[in-house]
């Protein structure tokens, strides 16, 4: 079984970098593009996500600084590895994690109510 090897990067508002690799189980088997397009409708703005919301680090500077830091992390790089796993996240719950905690961001930033759909 393929698992599957993530970087990710917390950036502040002074553009200070943090970075971290993560290597998650993918016992769905899903490929590169699924988890592809899965994150580019999931995330915010296509790569940004909160890891305490799915499960993954948080990559903080020693110190808090209000004017600078903020929740969000993003997603760099992601490919398929035979390394061993760094996390008990598979991808696919990383994925629906992101979707989950997500929705409660997108849902305050459209002040959405209520959806209607057309038939």
């Amino acid at each position: 079984m393929n698992k599957i090897e993530m970087e990710y990067m917390y950036r502040d508002a002074g553009n200070n970098k943090l970075r971290h690799r993560i290597v998650f189980e993918n016992k769905n088997n899903l490929t590169i593009r699924q988890i592809r397009d899965l994150i580019q409708i999931v995330f915010i703005d296509k790569f940004w996500f909160d890891p305490d919301r799915c499960g993954v680090k948080r990559l903080n500077f020693k110190r808090f600084d209000s004017e600078l830091d903020h929740l969000w992390h993003e997603i760099e790089w992601i490919g398929i590895t035979t390394k061993r796993k760094t996390s008990d996240v598979d991808i696919a719950d990383f994925l629906f994690d992101s979707l989950k905690g997500n929705q409660f961001y997108k849902l305050e930033k459209d002040k959405l109510e209520e959806y209607s759909f057309e038939p």
